[in-house]
């Protein structure tokens, strides 16, 4: 009999603190979570899934895998650790470094570079060239 007393108060009083809750908190987390997150993990997230590591997957773990791989399983470590990572290095990572770099600098850099080292260019580059260039 206590039971159901106790938890019809504790239902009642559930119920009484959720109906005065504010509703922007309510409804501003649902869509937050509806739009934002999906929006930024969808678009960006795919975009970068699909821009820079299939160029890293496919080509240049696949040509780690043609060339490091036969210099291991054929000849041994010491072909491996100086010739085989030698040639992964600088095949695989200049390879990454010049998409997703390419990538960033191609959307990010741009913005950044037209604007801010435009800016840059334009006040301390002249101060610079005006005043030593000149001594």
């Amino acid at each position: 009999m206590f039971d159901r007393i106790f938890s019809a108060v504790l239902v009642a009083y559930f119920q009484s603190v959720h109906a005065k809750a504010p509703k922007a908190i309510l409804h501003a987390l649902p869509v937050y979570r509806s739009t934002a997150l999906p929006l930024y993990s969808s678009t960006a997230l795919h975009l970068y899934h699909s821009t820079a590591l299939p160029l890293y997957s496919s080509s240049t773990l696949q040509l780690y895998r043609s060339t490091a791989l036969p210099l291991y399983s054929s000849t041994g470590l010491p072909l491996y650790s100086s010739t085989a990572l030698q040639l992964y290095h600088s095949t695989a990572l200049p390879l990454y470094i010049s998409t997703t770099l390419q990538l960033y600098r191609s959307t990010a850099l741009p913005l950044y570079s037209s604007t801010a080292l435009q800016l840059y260019h334009y006040t301390a580059l002249p101060l610079y060239s005006s005043n030593v260039l000149t001594l």
